[in-house]
């Protein structure tokens, strides 16, 4: 039956339907009685008061209140069986009854819980309610010495089956100990559970008083210090109460307090103090007149003292530290210089201690291995760290244990919270150009503009960190016949738009020094008031004198006195015009300088760090206190003291330290938005790779040891056991929950993950799917039902199969692939392949092998492996089987199965076992990642790389990496991953099932070619299987013996730029070139996948060179050609300027010169070029050489012995 309630929760707002029944009605009864009676007016009338009655009810709050009878209601009673009288817990008893006598046990079930410190089950669950009483009367007792009614509802919401529609009855006093109730029942309610509650307890007497809860320090107590314990005490007496509380600790009385408390609860301060390390038990009595239940007065908790006593300092010399020691009267100090044996060795060791204190230690000062224990102690172990600063010694002024070059970099400069700088004063600089027509001639060097190489050499120092730093201001100004500010005095953190303002300067008209010398100044001086700069400059850069001399030399001086500097450079003035230029430079507090447009930079970042700007002024001072910092609560300006030095820090960056990740050929900035969509804070440097063997490549670097962050792997079948050792084992983190398991299977290593796929291919046979419903046969799903159908194609006149053939590798995939649905797919047969990798055994010693074999036979005489396709071309054969009478496509690659239209036309079916039972498709994994071991190191990069590796287990992430077309002919290894849209819809089941085998390549490299030919004679009928199986044996010793051969010894790491110089210097001498410009391959925001593929990518490491290792840097690859090009020697400095634009954006690749000589302007040269943009390819003639590149290198590295990075010079 339905019980159906309207209720409105605003009914007065109902009045409003009158004026809506007579706003309605009105506009009707005044049209004529012609208009009225027609069927739309009445409707639309009726319509009106219908939409404007429903508004009125919505507006009134109305809402519908109905029963239904539900047979999955469920009821538990939860009862508080702590401390009552008699009365008390025969109310609880009756209550109880009666709700049972009550229960319609077609209803709803019912369950009893009771509860005191811990809950209990009296009656479970259940609709027989017959001896249920019984139950709850005779049930457990709980202990009651506590009330905890949150675990108690937490139990009881644990016992529904249908919490939806359950309700929860609490019967108690409603008085708890442990305060937490009130969110457990906002927790409870938003599953949709009702909760009511009955209120039955000593608080409803007259004479109760009862401890409730104790509130202890959230901070460590030390020995002696004297604190507050806070007891929370309930009441329910009219009036205030007098009770005492006494306090006991540790079984030992030791304080005692009186207070008065009012009905309700209030807290009563308790003062105490611990003397013993160790456990202490607190117990607490409330003593009050005539309570009426005492068992509830006494509380227990515990707290437990630690000493943090124990002291380590770390001098750097002997005695320094008598100051310190002083200052710790009290605690156990231990004193050691870091080159004394007693100097702690392990981490053990050092947890002796509470503190460490470094006491002008230096990292260089510490014993190799100690600043990963002293991380250890700090990040690991919960130990102190306090360091200490002080000089060299001596009269030398030079930081000794806040030294820049000495910390830059080290684990202990990643400790401390601030980072150790070269001190340099905050300084405002002003940098004026002369934009008068004098300074759009040429310079005497080329066609560049003074007003051009002015602009490049201000735009070169502001980008210099050395010049300027973020705590320096800097403006730029112009000057003609007056003066115009371009941008105003900047911080340089906004450095970008300080050089617009530069490369923004226009030309003018005459030149007059005075406006713009006198501005400059008062600018600097404004700031300078401000507190924000301690040093002014000006640098004016012009090309002459000025007629206003008297005049600016006057403002100049004037300025001068007030702090701020002015130096003038000149682009090749005369003698007069530096006459008049040296005189204002020495008014001014700094320098005239006279240069030509090849030194305009170096001059102005020389006059830059002159000691009148850059340099500390060391003198005696008193700092001065900001009244509103934290500090001011600690001294007072006062109370300050003189100080002779300081050190030059600066609070960290809050923003995190990189994530270096190598992804090459990804579209890696797609990727980086999709992390930053969720993990704002994470930020990703890109470890760029672009040459021709990212494989070799990415092996150097794993044996090196030199990897990044998040680490790539693009072997087909990588060997975990050659990298676990360098790599995290992440199968203990949840996004590995995202992967198929099939996927995870692949690359599990005695339960440890260390590698983690990413996108896959999937290889198998392409079938006509109109050809077999034309003839109505089924799609075999064994080799026995294929041989069937073989037999009813010949019959119907149908080609069978036809095989790509254009490449000698296909033949040697063919060969594994169909031995995959045999014994090469087993366990044994996998173990067998690194048998057979390492020499243990051959194809004509192994049974299984030779079995194989001959199921290969058989693919062969029923006519699956033929010479029919087309051997130069395999578009030629894929365009055959669209003519649509031959079954099967089998290929390197799913064929037409990849063409966009014809997933309706053609499937991908496995590889067919002989009963059908291992069929398998052969994948290809395109990436393997894991993440560098060395991030254990850092907690900080350890947490923000696990959040790009969250991110890139998902599918999001993931696709992120990969174009649109990859994706459609890909597959991801995720559990939420859709096939749809896929190549591989129909198959996806399958291939997430685990029915797959490896691409096999790695490791095989030496017999691919010679037995994939040998493959394809036999399909052409011009071999037997024993020539294939022969093949195979003979090459195995090349295959076991795959090492390349050296050509030269790298002895130490060479750079990048390093290669580079190699590199052009072999370049130009095999081309009989002048010198050489090589691009370097690094990664620019914007640019293509490919980024540049035409300059040096890498670096080469300590280790045997082979061709292989000269192909990762390369710029010409494997087999490309050298380039040259005859450019001036103006060109060659413009292309230094801009580098190698090779995507016509303005975004170039930096060119390195390597040339035995510095160019000449004037002079036209022969060039190797590494990288020739369209622009520069149109301005000049790009020739050939011919010169193979790696048969120059192969050459010119052959010729050395050794190589080290003093090679790289050209003299």
């Amino acid at each position: 039956m339905l019980n159906l309630q309207v209720n409105f929760s605003c009914a007065w707002l109902l009045l409003l339907i009158v004026p809506a029944v007579l706003l309605t009605l009105l506009p009707y009864f005044k049209l004529s009685k012609k208009f009225r009676k027609t069927r739309n007016r009445i409707s639309s009338v009726v319509l009106h008061l219908t939409a404007l009655v429903l508004c009125i009810f919505v507006l009134s709050g109305m809402t519908f209140d109905y029963e239904v009878h539900n047979s999955e209601n469920e009821l538990v009673l939860v009862v508080d069986a702590s401390y009552s009288t008699a009365e008390e817990k025969q109310a609880k008893d009756d209550f109880v009854r009666s709700v049972i006598e009550m229960t319609n046990t077609d209803v709803y079930s019912l369950g009893i819980v009771t509860f005191g410190l811990k809950p209990v089950c009296a009656v479970p669950l259940t609709d027989d309610l017959r001896n249920a009483f019984n139950l709850y009367q005779n049930s457990l007792q709980p202990d009651v010495t506590a009330t905890d009614i949150s675990s108690a509802l937490v139990f009881a919401r644990d016992m529904l089956t249908h919490p939806e529609s359950a309700k929860i009855v609490l019967l108690s006093d409603g008085v708890e100990t442990d305060g937490k109730a009130s969110s457990v029942v906002k927790s409870i309610v938003a599953e949709g559970t009702r909760i009511d509650s009955v209120l039955c307890g000593s608080l409803s007497g007259e004479d109760e008083v009862q401890a409730l809860s104790v509130g202890l320090p959230d901070s460590n107590i030390l020995r002696g210090e004297q604190f507050e314990i806070t007891l929370s005490v309930a009441s329910s007496r009219k009036g205030e109460t007098p009770v005492t509380v006494t306090l006991f600790d540790n079984g030992e009385e030791c304080q005692s307090v009186s207070a008065s408390v009012r009905e309700g609860v209030q807290d009563i301060a308790i003062p105490h103090s611990l003397e013993e390390e160790g456990l202490h038990a607190l117990r607490f009595r409330v003593d009050a007149d005539a309570d009426a239940v005492s068992q509830n007065n006494e509380l227990y908790s515990y707290m437990y003292l630690n000493l943090f006593d124990k002291v380590l300092i770390v001098e750097s010399s002997e005695g320094i530290s008598q100051e310190i020691c002083a200052l710790l009267e009290g605690y156990e100090v231990t004193t050691v210089r870091p080159d004394e044996s007693s100097l702690p060795k392990t981490l053990d060791e050092l947890c002796a201690f509470d503190e460490v204190i470094l006491n002008n230690i230096a990292n260089s000062d510490l014993p190799e291995g100690f600043d990963e224990i002293l991380n250890r102690y700090v990040y690991e172990a919960g130990g102190g760290l306090f360091t200490v600063g002080g000089s060299e010694g001596g009269d030398s002024e030079k930081a000794h244990a806040y030294n820049r070059e000495d910390m830059a970099g080290t684990l202990l400069q990643r400790m401390l919270p601030v980072e150790a700088i070269d001190y340099t004063p905050p300084l405002g600089m002003m940098i004026v150009i002369d934009v008068s027509g004098s300074m759009s001639s040429g310079t005497d060097v080329g066609t560049v503009q003074k007003i051009d190489a002015a602009k490049n050499a201000a735009v070169s120092m502001v980008r210099d960190y050395t010049c300027l730093n973020e705590r320096d201001y800097c403006g730029v100004m112009t000057l003609s016949d007056d003066y115009t500010e371009d941008a105003s005095l900047l911080p340089m953190t906004r450095q970008d738009e300080i050089i617009e303002a530069i490369y923004g300067v226009e030309k003018g008209g005459g030149t007059l020094f005075t406006p713009a010398v006198n501005h400059a100044g008062m600018a600097l001086r404004a700031l300078y008031t401000s507190g924000r700069i301690e040093k002014m400059h000006v640098v004016m850069i012009t090309d002459g004198g000025a007629a206003d001399y008297e005049d600016y030399v006057s403002r100049v001086e004037h300025f001068n006195n007030l702090g701020v500097t002015y130096s003038f450079i000149a682009i090749k003035a005369t003698s007069a015009s530096m006459e008049q230029l040296n005189e204002a430079a020495k008014v001014g507090g700094g320098k005239a300088y006279n240069a030509d447009a090849t030194d305009l930079t170096g001059v102005l970042k020389d006059d830059i760090r002159i000691p009148e700007i850059k340099e500390v002024e060391f003198r005696e001072f008193v700092p001065n206190i900001n009244p509103d910092s934290y500090y001011a609560t600690v001294i007072s300006q006062e109370e300050m003291p003189a100080l002779y030095g300081f050190y030059g820090t600066k609070k960290k960056d809050d923003a995190h330290e990189a994530i270096t990740f190598m992804a090459p050929y990804k579209e890696i900035e797609a990727f980086i938005e999709q992390v930053h969509s969720v993990y704002p804070e994470v930020n990703i440097e890109v470890v760029p790779y672009s040459g021709d063997n990212t494989t070799t490549c990415l092996q150097n670097m794993f044996a090196a040891g030199d990897l990044p962050d998040v680490c790539t792997l693009t072997y087909y079948d990588p060997r975990i056991d050659l990298v676990s050792d360098k790599l995290l084992d992440l199968s203990g983190y949840d996004f590995t929950d995202n992967y198929v398991e099939s996927r995870l299977q692949d690359v599990f290593d005695n339960g440890a993950i260390y590698l983690l796929p990413s996108t896959y291919n999937c290889y198998g046979i392409t079938y006509n799917k109109t050809l077999l419903k034309k003839y109505g046969w089924e799609l075999p799903n064994s080799f026995a039902e294929l041989e069937e159908l073989a037999a009813k194609a010949k019959e119907a006149g149908v080609d069978l199969c036809l095989p790509q053939i254009q490449y000698p590798g296909y033949g040697f995939q063919y060969l594994c692939n169909i031995a995959d649905a045999d014994f090469l797919g087993t366990l044994d047969g996998r173990l067998w392949q690194r048998d057979y990798l390492s020499g243990k055994a051959n194809v004509s010693n192994t049974p299984g092998m030779m079995q194989a074999m001959a199921y290969v036979q058989k693919w062969k005489d029923i006519g699956m492996l033929n010479g029919s396709g087309d051997a130069l071309d395999d578009n030629v054969t894929r365009q055959r089987m669209t003519e649509g009478n031959i079954l099967f496509l089998i290929g390197n690659t799913n064929g037409i199965v990849e063409a966009d239209g014809n997933a309706d036309k053609y499937g991908l079916m496995p590889f067919l076992s002989e009963d059908g039972t291992q069929n398998v498709f052969v994948l290809n994994v395109n990436r393997f990642y894991g993440l560098n071991k060395k991030l254990e190191q850092d907690p900080q990069k350890l947490e923000d790389a696990l959040k790009v590796m969250r991110v890139l287990s998902t599918v999001a992430g993931t696709s992120a990496l990969q174009p649109a077309t990859a994706l459609k002919s890909s597959l991801l290894p995720f559990k939420d991953a859709k096939a749809d849209g896929t190549y591989y819809a129909d198959i996806a089941d399958a291939l997430n099932a685990g029915n797959t085998a490896p691409f096999i390549y790695s490791g095989w490299e030496n017999t691919i070619v010679t037995t994939g030919l040998k493959m394809l004679d036999f399909m052409k009928g011009n071999a037997t299987m024993e020539d294939v199986i022969r093949q195979l044996d003979e090459d195995q010793d090349s295959v076991v013996n795959n090492t390349p051969d050296t050509i030269t010894t790298v002895t130490e790491e060479l750079s990048q730029e390093d290669c580079a110089m190699l590199v052009g210097r072999c370049f130009a001498q095999a081309t009989g070139s002048d010198l050489a410009l090589v691009s370097l391959s690094t990664w620019i925001p914007g640019n293509p996948i490919d980024q540049n593929h035409h300059g040096v990518a890498a670096k080469l490491y300590a280790k045997g060179i082979t061709d292989y290792d000269l192909s990762v840097i390369l710029p010409t690859g494997w087999n490309r050609t050298i380039q040259t090009v005859a450019l001036t020697g103006q060109q060659i400095n413009d292309l230094l300027a801009s580098g190698y634009d090779a995507y016509g954006n303005g975004k170039g690749y930096p060119y390195v010169l390597v040339s035995p000589v510095q160019p000449d302007a004037g002079k036209t040269y022969q060039v190797a070029i590494c990288g020739v943009s369209d622009q520069l390819a149109a301005e000049t003639t790009v020739t050939d050489s011919g010169v193979v590149g790696m048969d120059a290198a192969k050459a010119f590295f052959g010729a050395y012995t050794t190589i080290s990075r003093a090679d790289t010079a050209w003299s």
